[in-house]
């Protein structure tokens, strides 16, 4: 989740501060254009298509991560689907897709993050919304908000289970 919106401005942000980064996401149309902007920065970029809630795939985002970089220091889990509709338009694939990208996918990223972030310690920053405190926000977000809130609470978890090992 870093070729758009705040999961770009993330990516260019650490890029700037000096990390190398793979970035994972499902549209390439961004791809390349981020890839320079990055490189343009003198850092190492790697910009592969993945879909955080297929775990064999996240899997190896992970290896090619260690294996471009030699490591992992830092998980930024971003990416989000947020459809907004009325409950009664929203099928249960839907609201099990949302479930899967927003909260399967970071708690997976988190678990094939683990092994390498372990070694040394390390970050995971997982992004939130306020409608992951409130709800509600706005009509039409129940899967959304569920997952965000979901999210806030596997954060509050992972750290408990992580903090030992040097993870923040």
């Amino acid at each position: 989740g870093g070729l758009r919106g705040i999961g770009h401005a993330i990516a260019l942000a650490m890029a700037h501060e000096g990390a190398d980064l793979l970035i994972a996401g499902q549209s390439m149309d961004r791809a390349a254009q981020t890839e320079q902007e990055i490189r343009a920065l003198g850092r190492r970029c790697v910009v592969i298509r993945a879909d955080v809630a297929d775990e064999a795939a996240v899997q190896d985002m992970m290896a090619r991560t260690v294996q471009h970089f030699g490591g992992l220091d830092i998980l930024v889990n971003n990416a989000a689907i947020a459809p907004f509709k009325p409950i009664d338009e929203f099928t249960s694939a839907e609201f099990s897709r949302v479930l899967d990208v927003n909260l399967k996918g970071p708690w997976l990223c988190a678990k094939y993050a683990f092994p390498e972030l372990k070694r040394r310690g390390g970050v995971i920053i997982n992004i939130t919304s306020a409608s992951g405190h409130y709800g509600g926000a706005s009509a039409g977000g129940s899967a959304y908000d569920a997952s965000k809130g979901g999210l806030r609470q596997l954060t509050y978890a992972l750290a408990a289970e992580f903090g030992p090992h040097h993870i923040r």
